[in-house]
C-alpha cells in the first residue's frame, strides 16, 4: 500500500481526495465508537463475549481486539489532523484529538496510550543530534505525564482507574516478576523444538509459532486453510495453554506471550527478523520525511512488542496511508516552490 501510493504522482486534487477519504473514514470510526458506548450501557446492542468496555470498537465492531485497533486509528489520524490542518481552528483540531483520547478511556484501551507514550520517548532518543527539538519534545512529554498523573489521582473516571490499578501492581514488573515470566514464556517453548542450528537462523517455519498466522489464523480458519496444505506446529497450542492457565495473560493482553516480534523470530529465525528490521530501516531512512512519520513507525514497533497489532491490517494500512500523505505533501510543496507559475 505504501509503495503503491508514493509511486503514483498524485496531483494536488488527487491528494486532497485521498486525504479527505482517510479523514472521513477515521471520523466515522470515531463517531461510531462514541455512539456505541451509551448504546452498550443501555443494552441496545449486543457485546457477545466481550466486556462492555472492550466492545467499544468503532467500525471494527466485535472483531477481536477491535477496540485497540479502532482507538489507535483515531489517535493517529487525530494527531495528523492536529499537525496538518493549519487552516482549521486549533480548538477544533484539539477537540477532535480529545475525543479520540476519550475513546481510549471508554474502550479500556490502556495499551494504546502506553504505546504512544513509549514511541514518543523513543523519538526523543532519536533526536540526539537536534538538541532544541529534543528539549521541546521532552518538555511536552513531561507536561503530559504530569497532567495525566494528576488526572489519574484526582479524577474518578472509569478508564483512569484502570491505569491506576495496573501502575500500582509493582510486584508484577520486576526481573523475575510474573509479568516478565508470562510475557516471555513462549521463548523456551520455541527453543525446545529446535532440532538443528539452522533453526536459530530460519526459525520453525511461517505460521508455526506465536505470530498472527500461527497464533490465530490457522486455528480460526483451519477449515479453509487445511485443505490448501497449511501446516501447524504444537508449540502454538502449548503457548495458548499457557495463556489459559495464566490469570495475568487473561486479565490483559499487555502480558500475552503471543506478540508480533516474537512471532517473526519464532517463524523465520534471526535471518527473517533481520530482513524485517532492514525493511523497517529502509522505511525510516527513505520514506519517513518528518518526525510525525517516524513517530507512527515507532508506534508500530512498540505495538509489536505487546500484541499482534503490528500485523493488523486496519492499523498498519492507516499508518501507511498517513506516511504516504506526508510524503506527497512534501513532494507537492517542493514542486510548487520550484514551479510557482504552475499553481497560479
Amino acid at each position: 500500500m505504501l509503495l503503491t501510493i508514493i509511486c503514483i504522482p498524485l496531483t494536488p486534487a488527487s491528494f486532497q481526495k485521498l486525504r479527505a477519504w482517510l479523514l472521513g473514514s477515521a471520523l466515522i470510526n470515531l463517531l461510531v465508537a462514541l455512539i456505541q458506548k451509551p448504546l452498550i450501557d443501555m443494552g441496545k446492542i449486543s457485546v457477545a463475549q466481550y466486556t462492555p468496555q472492550d466492545a467499544v470498537q468503532g467500525v471494527f465492531y466485535l472483531s477481536g481486539a477491535g477496540n485497540y485497533v479502532s482507538c489507535s486509528v483515531s489517535l493517529a489520524v487525530g494527531l495528523y489532523y492536529l499537525l496538518n490542518a493549519k487552516t482549521v481552528s486549533i480548538w477544533i483540531r484539539g477537540f477532535l484529538l480529545l475525543l479520540a483520547f476519550w475513546q481510549l478511556l471508554i474502550s479500556d484501551s490502556k495499551q494504546v496510550l502506553i504505546v504512544f507514550v513509549v514511541a514518543w520517548m523513543l523519538l526523543v532518543f532519536f533526536k540526539y543530534n537536534d538538541f532544541g527539538k529534543a528539549l521541546m519534545y521532552i518538555i511536552i512529554f513531561t507536561l503530559f505525564i504530569i497532567g495525566f498523573y494528576w488526572c489519574m489521582e484526582n479524577l474518578e473516571i472509569e478508564g483512569l482507574e484502570a491505569f491506576k490499578y495496573w501502575f500500582s501492581r509493582t510486584e508484577l514488573y520486576g526481573p523475575d516478576g510474573e509479568a516478565v515470566r508470562t510475557k516471555m514464556a513462549a521463548v523456551p517453548m520455541i527453543v525446545s523444538y529446535y532440532k538443528s542450528p539452522l533453526n536459530w537462523l530460519f526459525g520453525l517455519g511461517p505460521g508455526h509459532t506465536v505470530g498472527r498466522l500461527g497464533g490465530w489464523f490457522f486455528r480460526d480458519y483451519w477449515s479453509l486453510l487445511g485443505p490448501l496444505g497449511a501446516t501447524t506446529h504444537p508449540v502454538s497450542i502449548e503457548v495458548w495453554d499457557k495463556v489459559y492457565a495464566s490469570w495475568l495473560a487473561k486479565e490483559s493482553s499487555m502480558f500475552m506471550p503471543l506478540f508480533s516480534w516474537l512471532g517473526v523470530w519464532g517463524d523465520l529465525g534471526f535471518l527473517g527478523l533481520g530482513a524485517y528490521l532492514y525493511l523497517g530501516y529502509v522505511l525510516w531512512s527513505r520514506v519517513c520525511v518528518d518526525d510525525f512519520c517516524k513517530f507512527l513507525t515507532l508506534t508500530l514497533f512498540v505495538f509489536g512488542l505487546i500484541f499482534t497489532q503490528m500485523e493488523e491490517a486496519g492499523q498498519t494500512l492507516t499508518v501507511a496511508i498517513l506516511i504516504s500523505l506526508q510524503w506527497h505533501e512534501r513532494r507537492l510543496a517542493r514542486q510548487a516552490h520550484q514551479h510557482p507559475l504552475n499553481n497560479v
